[in-house]
Formats: structure tokens, sequence, C-alpha cells
């Protein structure tokens, strides 16, 4: 088990540089897919289509260790979020996470988010 860990961390390593040229067309295609009107059965279809690709990157992805960090909702940690502002909410606490602009990314090096 202990060799399977370092070998997993070793891939999810070596995928860092071509992840990290990846994640600003993930931001682009996330932001896009938030704001598609999609109204035909065609377009919908599309849509369906580019979704099921996005999600099968993001399988791959997660089995190298890359996954996306929650942070709506969770406490503001400096070490993993980085604040544009404070805004008053009646929805959510003081230091927590209420909205995010663009998602974050970490990857695991056997059970440690680095």
């Amino acid at each position: 088990a202990r060799t399977r860990n370092e070998l997993a961390a070793a891939r999810g390593k070596a995928a860092i540089p071509l992840v990290k040229e990846l994640l600003p067309i993930v931001d682009e295609f996330e932001l896009a897919s938030k704001n598609l009107k999609c109204e035909t059965d065609g377009q919908k279809a599309i849509q369906a289509q580019f979704s099921a690709l996005f999600d099968k990157m993001l399988g791959l992805w997660l089995q190298l260790g890359v996954e996306k960090l929650k942070a709506v909702g969770e406490e503001f940690n400096p070490e993993l979020h980085e604040a544009v502002t404070m805004i008053p909410s009646e929805e959510y606490k003081a230091d927590l996470v209420c909205n995010e602009l663009r998602a974050g990314w970490g990857i695991k090096a056997g059970d440690n988010l680095q």
C-alpha cells in the first residue's frame, strides 16, 4: 500500500504543470456553463456532451489526486483561501466563506493536501 501511495503521489506531482496550464480553461468552462441559456433540445444535448467530457476530465484529475477545494460555507483559512472582500450576511456567520469567485484546487500527496 505504501508503494502504491508513493506512485500515486509521484504521478500527481508529474501532472501539476499540465493541470496548472488547464486551470484557467476549467474556470472559464464553469463560468460559461453557469451562464448558458439552453432552450432547444439540440442546445441541451450539446451542453450535456460538453459537461460529460468535463466531468470525465475532472474524474481523471481526481485519480491523480487533484481536486477542487470546498470553500463556500467553510471557515476562512488564509492558507487555502484568498480574501477579496468582507460582506455582511444574514446567511453566513462571520469568518465563513460566503461566495467563491474562482475555485481553489489542491493535490493530495498520500493523505495530505498540498
